[in-house]
């Protein structure tokens, strides 16, 4: 692939190029995708469960941790590279992932001020980090 291009005495990126080969090599993060519905399955058992709302809400919390080890398995087993350390967009996929941090104290204000709703703003914050993944494709 032709990752540099030339344009008037310069060398640029192609974007389009370093976009689609890193598409390419994670497999469009269906990893990611195979490993949130695992999550989401495990969150409607919780739910389905006699436990009372803040322990629901604490075992929820607690599935998540098993997000990036499920992916990371997963994309072995798929065969997906999902770091591409050598394409200079991982990095950046990688900054804006961290910027999904700042959702943390709402889904905290949620489990301490309403506990009945916590899995709703779950919910809200899963999907708009699907929705500015989907942006940046």
């Amino acid at each position: 692939m032709k990752r540099l291009l030339e344009k008037g005495g310069e060398t640029v990126l192609n974007l389009l190029e370093v976009r689609n080969e890193l598409s390419v090599r994670g497999k469009n993060g269906i990893s990611f995708l195979l490993a949130a519905t695992i999550i989401w399955t495990i969150i409607t058992v919780i739910f389905l469960q006699p436990f009372g709302i803040k322990e629901k809400n604490v075992f929820m919390l607690y599935s998540t941790g098993l997000m990036f080890p499920l992916a990371i398995i997963i994309s072995k087993m798929i065969k997906a590279d999902w770091k591409a350390n050598d394409n200079p967009l991982s990095k950046l996929g990688l900054y804006l992932n961290l910027a999904q941090i700042m959702y943390f104290p709402i889904i905290f204000w949620a489990f301490v001020k309403s506990p009945n709703n916590m899995v709703l703003f779950f919910a809200v914050i899963t999907g708009a980090h699907f929705f500015s993944i989907w942006l940046a494709l």
